[in-house]
């Protein structure tokens, strides 16, 4: 007689189990004659499975992905917050910002230079020399209204002595200016009323936009390059004497044409 196969045998096993009932089956079965096989998909629930019947060695590794896993679960495995790390290395320089807004102009500053009141300046004495003193502010910036008696043969060449006053008043007795030099000043606005200029005064380069020469004695004076627009030469009935000699009366009230010296 030929000896049965193991389908055989399975499947007549089946045959009393559906004819004699789950309790039989279940009495009857052998251990481990039941595997993945004889179960179909979806068969067993998780309430079929007594707590703690399934341990990690029972488990697979990689069986269990964390999509298979709840809410609470996963929140339960989170592990704490770790220290801060040590801080990093400070990164490159960034690029300069704009330029600011200007600041306030500062006040103006003062000084002193032989009781001149001036910046910048210096009073010279030499017995030697003619004249024996005189003041010198060659490159200076002056901040004085008016200068008093003390620039008579000074050097005020290169400085900016704009706006300020080197005369008189024409009812005065004229004040001594002679042999004054103001080459390459700046004399923006700046007053010679009434100032005796003879002795070659030097206007060389200078620039006398808007200066004052009413009723200034001129004769001799050097004005070679200087700038001279809206200078005022008669005010008043008080008039200038021109570098020829010449007053200014008899050119339409200007020296401009006669700032020669005369031989």
């Amino acid at each position: 007689m030929k000896k049965p196969s193991a389908a055989t045998v399975i499947a007549t096993l089946a045959l009393f189990v559906a004819l004699g009932g789950t309790g039989y089956a279940a009495v009857a079965l052998a251990p481990n004659s039941v595997g993945t096989t004889q179960l179909k998909d979806g068969a067993v629930q998780s309430s079929d499975i007594k707590d703690g019947a399934v341990g990690s060695s029972d488990i697979a590794s990689g069986a269990i992905q964390a999509s298979d896993l709840s809410k609470v679960a996963t929140k339960a495995l989170d592990g704490k917050d770790g220290k801060d790390g040590a801080q990093g290395p400070a990164g490159p320089a960034g690029p300069a910002g704009a330029r600011g807004p200007a600041g306030p102009a500062g006040a103006d500053g003062s000084g002193s230079g032989g009781g001149t009141g001036l910046a910048s300046c210096t009073f010279v004495r030499d017995v030697n020399a003619t004249p024996t003193s005189h003041t010198v502010c060659k490159d200076a910036t002056l901040y004085v209204l008016s200068l008093g008696s003390a620039a008579r043969y000074g050097d005020f060449s290169g400085s900016d002595a704009s706006g300020m006053s080197f005369g008189a008043s024409s009812y005065e007795p004229a004040i001594d200016r002679r042999g004054v030099d103001f080459s390459n000043a700046q004399l923006v606005g700046t007053s010679f009323q009434n100032a005796d200029l003879t002795g070659g005064a030097n206007f060389t380069g200078a620039n006398l936009t808007k200066a004052r020469f009413v009723k200034a004695n001129l004769t001799g004076a050097v004005f070679t390059g200087a700038t001279l627009t809206d200078v005022s030469w008669v005010d008043y009935g008080f008039v200038a004497i021109c570098p020829d000699g010449t007053s200014a009366s008899d050119h339409s009230d200007t020296c401009v044409g006669h700032l020669t010296p005369a031989p």
